[in-house]
């Protein structure tokens, strides 16, 4: 009825505390009994924690009983999400110098940095094209069906994609998505 500690660190942070969660697996009689000498282990109390049973205790039959093993281990605690960072942009005065072409016309140089709004939306168009290769291509990889609408809107590109199997991109615990 001892508690062993298995994998010790895990890289998730430990219960309460912004370093290493501590994942221990403890026996008993009892699945409370194994429950309890894991939490005096780590010295928390059950709610900071989950439990997984390994083993649920049998009678024996022939080589005596066997106990019940936990796996017991220290939830991370929730990290409020972090409000977005507001900038504000200040007004400068640019230089507006007037410069004479070739030609003999004179154009404010201001003026001619600035890209037009048609070379804006071409280049938002560019750059929503590429994202949706890119996710086309990840989505042929992972042989997973979507279907990809792209969206300008104002100054930004939107790439939505729709009618994919959320199941097989998230995979069991989110292990496809953490790959």
């Amino acid at each position: 009825m001892t508690p062993t500690e298995v994998g010790a660190l895990m890289p998730n942070g430990p219960a309460g505390t912004t370093g290493e969660a501590r994942q221990v697996q403890a026996t008993g009689a009892t699945i409370p009994e194994a429950v309890a000498a894991a939490l005096a282990q780590l010295g928390v109390s059950q709610d900071e924690v989950d439990v997984e049973v390994v083993t649920e205790p049998r009678r024996g039959f022939f080589g005596g009983p066997k106990p019940a093993v936990v796996r017991v281990t220290g939830k991370v605690p929730s990290v409020p999400p972090v409000a977005p960072e507001t900038f504000s942009r200040t007004e400068t005065q640019e230089d507006h110098t007037m410069t004479e072409t070739d030609s003999g016309q004179h154009v404010n140089s201001a003026d001619s940095e600035a890209p037009s709004a048609e070379e804006r939306m071409n280049q938002l168009d560019e750059e929503a094209e590429l994202a949706a290769d890119f996710v086309e291509g990840l989505l042929d990889l992972l042989d997973l069906p979507g279907d990809l609408e792209i969206e300008i809107q104002e100054d930004q590109a939107l790439v939505n994609l729709e009618d994919v199997g959320s199941g097989l991109l998230i995979g069991r615990r989110g292990a496809t998505l953490d790959a």
